[in-house]
């Protein structure tokens, strides 16, 4: 078979993947796409902006800042077209997810020199993996992040090949709308200057001045957002800096995230973990070294030719964003969990940086050797594990669908009860989100003890029930008080509510309560 009949069969079998996982998610997400706080907010977004009631405001008319802007820009064009944004976001995700199947197969495809399956299992691992189905079958930003993410580093890969200002130019634009997808698209474009800078092949002044105009460009429209936001909210991002230093949970958690991506078991010790850790990260910086020394890296007695294009910057990128994920820890949300959903970018440019060296050490299995064959068979294990692990979460997505979309929140009794109140009745809940969900009600949240992002007491709070308990009495306003919910630390419970307001109960079910401050039924 000739090399380029055996590319258009390749490229033709990964866009087949690519059809069926985005058929497979619109059928896992039959009962709609899977939803969370966040994704309510870039719906309530999109619209608000297709209600002609302007650009993204919540239910107090106060404009929404604390999200980068492109996903619900998305929704809302959907919306133009008669597509309510919950449903467009379940079709935007499926496509957004056929294209992610596709790109990183083709990225492989088109730096794999010795092994042609190699492109055929990145596809696949995209398909069938838990880490990227857990992030797509949910209205998040991030699929979109990192498709956009994913092809700015291969254009930039192209521009370090060949020094080429178009594909300079491409690789910022994808960027910048990685950025405006999500705030952590900072880490991206600080790799792409980084990786101008340190891996272009021009002189260094000319590496300056293309690494200046690549922060321009990718900077320039989340600057315009941000300048929207200080004139309409006083806030560029939603977000003040106080210190709460990165603690030992958010390490574990990443460190149990990682794990699970190699399979490991939930029980295994400890030491395996930390093991496995150091030898990510042992190999992370040799390979960094090898590229700034721009010497070839080796493994044992063999060793690797010209590693791609994309290597150097994906390698920089997952320590640049450890970085960032760190400081933002730090500094600007203590609440950000370091789970599949944050960490599902990691995950995909690890799949192509570790499918990328299996091709390059594919050469020791044609000579037979127990290197090849060690390869062969963990790419086997791998890919089957992922295989069992995806199967369970497509299983359960289409049998209860997820997140606040699933089969257990539309058939809510509390919930029932909540789309009967009258219209114009001030409602106050422990999680307005739903209510505005399923019942399009705006529903008020119920104050909060601390700030979960920054780890700070709430010195209004005692102000704020007082005001709470006025409003419910004047107003024979009501508190919908969800039960089933995972435990929220920052709220105060329903015992402390009852005693506080002095609230009598006017309807209870299996997941919840309605409460007012008279008139309950004995």
């Amino acid at each position: 078979m000739s090399h380029i009949l055996l590319s258009r069969v390749i490229v033709s079998v990964l866009f087949t993947l690519s059809l069926l996982g985005a058929t497979g998610l619109l059928s896992m997400t039959r009962w709609g796409i899977g939803t969370s706080p966040d994704s309510i907010e870039y719906i309530r977004a999109a619209r608000e902006l297709t209600s002609g009631r302007g650009w993204g405001f919540d239910q107090e008319r106060v404009a929404l800042t604390h999200h980068a802007p492109f996903y619900s820009f998305l929704l809302a064009a959907g919306g133009l077209a008669g597509l309510d944004p919950l449903e467009g976001a379940r079709w935007i995700n499926a496509a957004v997810f056929g294209l992610n199947i596709f790109l990183v197969g083709f990225v492989l495809h088109r730096s794999a020199v010795h092994a042609g399956w190699v492109p055929i299992v990145g596809s696949l691992l995209m398909m069938i993996s838990a880490a990227t189905l857990s992030v797509h079958v949910m209205a998040w930003t991030e699929p979109l992040f990192i498709l956009l993410s994913v092809f700015g580093f291969w254009m930039l890969a192209k521009y370090l090949r060949s020094s080429h200002s178009s594909a300079l130019i491409i690789s910022a634009a994808a960027i910048a709308l990685a950025f405006l997808s999500r705030y952590a698209g900072a880490a991206v474009i600080l790799t792409g200057a980084l990786s101008v800078l340190f891996f272009s092949r021009k002189a260094m002044p000319g590496r300056i001045r293309d690494a200046f105009f690549f922060c321009l460009v990718s900077c320039l429209p989340m600057l315009l957002w941000m300048l929207r936001n200080l004139w309409a909210a006083g806030t560029a991002t939603n977000r003040e800096i106080f210190l709460h230093p990165i603690g030992r949970s958010h390490l574990w958690q990443a460190l149990y995230t990682l794990s699970g991506w190699f399979l490991i078991p939930q029980s295994a010790p400890n030491i395996i973990r930390f093991a496995l850790l150091l030898i990510v990260l042992t190999g992370l910086g040799l390979i960094l070294a090898s590229l700034f020394k721009k010497r070839p890296l080796a493994f044992g007695a063999f060793q690797f030719p010209e590693l791609p294009g994309f290597f150097g910057p994906m390698t920089l990128f997952v320590c640049v964003y450890g970085g960032f994920l760190a400081a933002s820890l730090s500094f600007l949300d203590a609440n950000t969990p370091l789970d599949n959903r944050i960490l599902s970018v990691v995950y995909v440019v690890g799949i192509v940086l570790t499918l990328s060296l299996v091709d390059q050490l594919w050469p020791l299995a044609k000579t037979g050797r127990a290197t090849g064959r060690v390869v062969l068979v963990l790419v086997f294990v791998f890919s089957a594990g992922h295989l069992l692990t995806g199967l369970r979460l497509v299983q359960e997505s289409y049998s209860q669908g997820w997140g606040f979309s699933s089969i257990a929140w539309q058939h809510s009794a509390t919930l029932a009860q909540a789309r009967k109140l009258p219209a114009g009745v001030p409602v106050f809940s422990n999680a307005p989100d739903i209510l505005y969900l399923h019942t399009g009600k705006s529903a008020s949240p119920i104050p909060k003890k601390f700030f979960p992002a920054n780890q700070q007491r709430n010195p209004d709070f005692p102000a704020q029930l007082i005001a709470l308990k006025q409003t419910l009495t004047r107003a024979n306003g009501v508190v919908v008080y969800f039960s089933n919910l995972k435990e929220q630390k920052s709220l105060p419970s329903e015992e402390e509510l009852k005693a506080e307001l002095a609230l009598c109960v006017e309807d209870r079910q299996s997941d919840g309560a309605i409460f007012r401050i008279s008139g309950c039924p004995q």
